[in-house]
């Protein structure tokens, strides 16, 4: 596959994984981290492991320099979390993204049942805490989209507590810790679930 004089190719990591890696799971979050916070990782939380239960483990891929594929050792470190952390309720089909230098996760499906909560892991004192959010919080749900523009994430889709499909738009401004809904024209896109979103 090209574009241009650009080539395409697919490239298998030879990682580190003597000390460890995480369990085999899905539906969790692996989230690019930006370079100017965390060097040349990606934090991996939550999902459903092979018990089939959901999980709340962080675990830090630490890639290197992206800009040099074959340069750094590419490995799985556990981060220990500050003892005062509010650690989120176990989940998967979460979404997940990084503002400042916060990592931040929104609903999905835990043991109680779906949620709608927001948990935010400062990535300098490693402390996860619960922000006071002001707004009406979207439904609860699960694998559904969250996709990070500016200081904002917009939510969309998923399965959702009145145990259907949804096709709605909610705004979480991370910068006043505000929900919004949006006045949206134009006709939408029909209810869906474990979509994908940029």
């Amino acid at each position: 596959m090209s574009f241009g004089s650009s080539q395409l190719v697919w490239q298998i990591a030879l990682p580190n994984f003597e000390e460890f890696s995480p369990d085999v799971r899905c539906k969790h979050t692996l989230t690019l981290v930006p370079p100017n916070v965390l060097f040349g990782s990606a934090l991996l939380f939550g999902g459903r492991v092979l018990n089939g239960q959901p999980s709340n483990e962080l675990y830090i891929l630490e890639i290197g320099d992206l800009n040099h594929p074959n340069a750094g050792n590419v490995r799985w470190i556990q981060q220990p979390l500050n003892p005062h952390s509010i650690i989120p309720e176990a989940r998967e089909g979460h979404s997940a993204c990084i503002f400042r230098k916060y990592f931040v996760i929104f609903g999905g499906l835990g043991l109680p049942g779906l949620l709608n909560d927001v948990c935010s892991l400062d990535l300098e004192t490693w402390e996860w805490s619960k922000p006071d959010i002001s707004g009406i919080p979207p439904l609860r749900r699960h694998n559904h989209t969250g996709c990070q523009m500016d200081q904002r994430v917009v939510i969309f889709g998923g399965f959702s507590e009145h145990g259907d499909c949804e096709n709605d738009v909610a705004i979480l401004d991370m910068e006043s810790w505000a929900w919004s809904i949006p006045a949206i024209a134009g006709e939408p896109p029909p209810p869906r679930m474990d979509h994908s979103a940029t």
